[in-house]
Order: C-alpha cells, then structure tokens, then sequence
C-alpha cells in the first residue's frame, strides 16, 4: 500500500489531498474513488485512508483506521559523513534512510573534494530531506530522518551515551603498517 508523510495531524476522518501526495495519488499511482493509501502524521500514527471523491485538482479521503505502528529501530542511528562527489549524498540518505538511519550530518572533511557553496546549501539539504521521506515512503518508515550540515566535524556536539567511531589526528607509524 502506497505511504505518504503529512506535516500536520489529521483534524478529523476526513482529508482534502495536499497538492504534492494528490499529484503522486491521483495523476502517477492513477488511485480512483475506493483506493486506499496510508498517510503517516507528526505523531507517527499510520491512517488508512479511502478516496472518496476526485473533481479536477482536489481529492478527499476518509479515515479508514489508524494504528500505531513501531518499525523504527530501539536505538536511533546517526550517520556522520563528509561531502563526497557527485550524487553520492544522496544515495547515502536513500539507503542509509531505508536501513534505519534517524539522522544524517554532513560536513565539510580537510580532504574532501565536493564543497556545498552556502547560497546553495539549502536547496541541497531540502533535495536530500526529499529523499530521505521517499526513502521512509518506500520503506514503511513512521519517521523521516533529519538531514543537516555542520561546517567542520570539530563542531559536532554528540551525546555522552552516543556509541561510535571519530576520526583522529594520529597517524600510523609505518612499522606497524599491515602490508
């Protein structure tokens, strides 16, 4: 069954279609009166909702059930990653997001190659934000992981209780390398 994020609770059984999930419902899965779909609120409650009424651009549906489901994983992954080329960030947030990821932090690493450029920083973190909820969509998710970028991975600020690994300064004696 086709999954949609809404960014506010359902007031009420019935929803008027926002224009982005009505355009994806409606035009591309081609949903007719009687389809159902899941819509996921801020309070990560799944609705099963119906499509009762389709005229011109505007769809409503109606609140079948709702049920809580709990598919996220007991501790919350963060990936900390710097800039890579190309469209490597965003496979990072598609498949990080569909293994379970809560978080992504990028920053810009001493060696790395790509640099975001600050006029077009937002555009990138709202297209990677994107990707991380159709991740959710797609994989049954009730939470779409934040995206952020920090400048430097100095300015991280983790949890005492956070587990994991951060690179250090310290170079390998040579003697010791293994090959």
């Amino acid at each position: 069954m086709q999954r949609y994020f809404l960014e506010k609770n359902l007031q009420g059984p019935n929803l008027i279609l926002p224009q982005e999930i009505f355009h994806h419902a409606i035009t591309v899965m081609r949903m007719r009166v009687g389809a159902k779909f899941e819509v996921v609120t801020p309070d990560e409650f799944v609705n099963i909702m119906e499509v009762t009424e389709i005229k011109g651009k505007v769809a409503k549906a109606k609140l079948v059930s709702k049920s809580r489901q709990t598919v996220e994983m007991p501790k919350q992954a963060v990936i900390v990653c710097g800039l890579s080329k190309g469209d490597k960030a965003e496979w990072i947030v598609q498949k990080g997001t569909e293994m379970g990821a809560a978080k992504f932090i990028f920053f810009q690493g001493d060696y790395s190659v790509a640099k975001w450029d600050q006029k077009k920083q937002k555009r990138k973190l709202e297209r990677l934000y994107k990707i991380a909820q159709g991740a959710a969509e797609q994989s049954h998710r009730t939470q779409v992981p934040d995206v952020e970028f920090i400048a430097k991975v100095a300015d991280l600020e983790l949890p005492a209780t956070a587990l994991g690994w951060l690179p250090t300064k310290k170079k390998l004696n040579k003697e010791k390398r293994p090959c």
